[in-house]
């Protein structure tokens, strides 16, 4: 019989609740405009595009907000 894994917690890292959401970082128009203006459109839309799928992880209790996968 197989072993079961320990269930880690995720807490925040700043006030330590258990209250955790999260999702997809989406479309970064910043990135877009700054693509845009140094290599034109198509770099403005690879530029917005950049790191668009990473997940971000936010606390319902105070806000904070932090990469999944990073302490």
């Amino acid at each position: 019989m197989e072993e079961a894994k320990p269930v880690t917690e995720i807490v925040c890292p700043k006030c330590g609740s258990r209250q955790i959401g999260a999702r997809e970082k989406g479309f970064n128009l910043a990135q877009a405009i700054a693509g845009g203006l140094i290599f034109g459109p198509v770099g403005g839309l690879i530029g917005g595009m950049i790191n668009s799928k990473k997940i971000k992880v936010f606390c319902l209790n105070c806000g904070t907000e932090w990469d999944m996968g990073k302490k």
